[in-house]
């Protein structure tokens, strides 16, 4: 039988990029899927890509209405979860420290900490006994960033949470960890505003720096999230896997 066979999957931000690889790898394992997006068309293009049961949901991250509705309607489809991802983000714009609009301090913090919070507090009730909760961090909740600085302190809160929330829930029988990606290629590298020659250097860079000598693949994520999700896992809690290839060694 499949790791995942028939076990209820939560994936905020899963039409795309890492959310969308990693749904397709849970499917791949028996699951039964919720993922949410922003956009009714990357939600049904992610279902025609995503061989199984899945139920897309138009959500945002950070607003709790729609964070009530991904619960009450994962509910009433499938009963109870038992695995959660906090994956979506960024949320706002990068900025350099100066030029950061209150604005866009809560737009990041909203999407990166807020939401996955409430979230996970709000499905706490319809956790089984066995569930895993994975947070999705980033390399930049340890490194300094020119231009992250709202971004880095969101997902290093998500790091910290991570470490509160495995204290707390543990004893529920509840594990709770959080993997951290170094630079990805995904959709989101391209929709930074950043011109094709700066993404091309930054590719380059990155591929001189990781020390298997490649950007990270959505799917490189993917199989970090199924083994803390699983039963392999079962006595790994409250730590952060970082998923950088290398990258973060020497820096």
């Amino acid at each position: 039988m499949s790791r995942f066979q028939d076990k209820v999957v939560v994936i905020t931000g899963g039409s795309t990029g890492i959310g969308l690889a990693t749904a397709q790898a849970f499917a791949r394992e028996g699951a039964k899927l919720v993922i949410t997006g922003r956009g009714q068309g990357n939600l049904d293009n992610a279902v025609s890509q995503i061989d199984g049961e899945v139920l897309p949901l138009v959500a945002s991250a950070s607003d709790m209405a729609d964070i009530d509705r991904l619960i009450s309607e994962t509910v009433g489809r499938f009963g109870a979860i038992d695995i959660m991802f906090l994956n979506a983000g960024p949320g706002g714009k990068h900025t350099e420290f100066a030029n950061t609009t209150e604005e866009n301090f809560d737009a990041f913090c909203d999407t990166n900490f807020k939401g996955p919070f409430f979230t996970v507090q709000k499905a706490l009730p319809h956790l089984r006994k066995g569930a895993s909760i994975v947070f999705c961090s980033s390399i930049s909740n340890a490194i300094g960033q020119v231009g992250l600085s709202v971004y880095a302190g969101a997902k290093a809160a998500q790091r910290a949470m991570t470490r509160v929330l495995a204290t707390e829930l543990g004893p529920k029988g509840i594990r709770v960890n959080c993997v951290s990606p170094g630079f990805i290629d995904t959709p989101i590298f391209d929709k930074g505003g950043v011109p094709d020659a700066v993404r091309n250097e930054i590719r380059e860079m990155v591929s001189r720096q990781a020390k298997v000598g490649r950007i990270g693949r959505a799917e490189d994520i993917a199989s970090a999230v199924l083994y803390l999700a699983s039963d392999e896992s079962s006595y790994v809690i409250g730590q952060e896997i970082i998923v950088d290839g290398g990258y973060t060694i020497v820096t």
